[in-house]
Formats: C-alpha cells, structure tokens, sequence
C-alpha cells in the first residue's frame, strides 16, 4: 500500500479515543476499505499512485474521520447517560 496511505492511517490511529484493540479493529477495517477503494480505481484504469491519491481525497480529513469513527464506536460516560434521563426520571417522580 501506498506510502501516503500508511501515513493517512497512521494518523487516524493516534486521533483516535478509543480502546487499544476497539482501534485496531477500526483501522484494519478502515485499510480495507482503501484496499477496495484502491483496487477500484486501479480497474477503472488509474495508474497505483494516481489511485491512492484519489482514494485519500475521497476519505476526507483524518481529523474527521477519526472523530467521526470515535463517535460510531465510542460509549458514551455515565454522566452523559444519566443527562440523557434525567427528563425522563423527573416525570415518573412527578406520578
């Protein structure tokens, strides 16, 4: 895999929140989808470097991305739960 890929990824990696083997799993899933991605455009007639490049460009920001993807696989705290029902516990004391 291209060299810019590895970086890309690499980058994701360290933004992310997560736990050790949570964000092992999310960048070998995220490496696939380049593979794919990559792999697609090679077929499409794109030289192997041109590809990588496109395929980084359609990810997007490695910013984004790692909070998105900490976002989709991250629990949220206990306070944030309790926050989340709080409205509903003060109806059920209001009966």
């Amino acid at each position: 895999m291209q060299r810019e890929v590895r970086g890309y990824l690499e980058e994701v990696k360290t933004l992310l929140h997560l736990d050790p083997r949570t964000s092992r799993r999310v960048i070998n899933e995220l490496h696939s989808h380049f593979e794919e991605k990559i792999g697609d455009l090679e077929q499409q007639g794109m030289p192997a470097p041109d590809a990588a490049q496109a395929a980084l460009r359609s990810f997007g920001d490695a910013r984004s991305i790692a909070r998105l993807l900490d976002e989709a696989h991250g629990g949220g705290s206990w306070t944030e739960a309790l926050i989340g029902c709080q409205p509903h516990l003060i109806v059920a004391a209001l009966f």
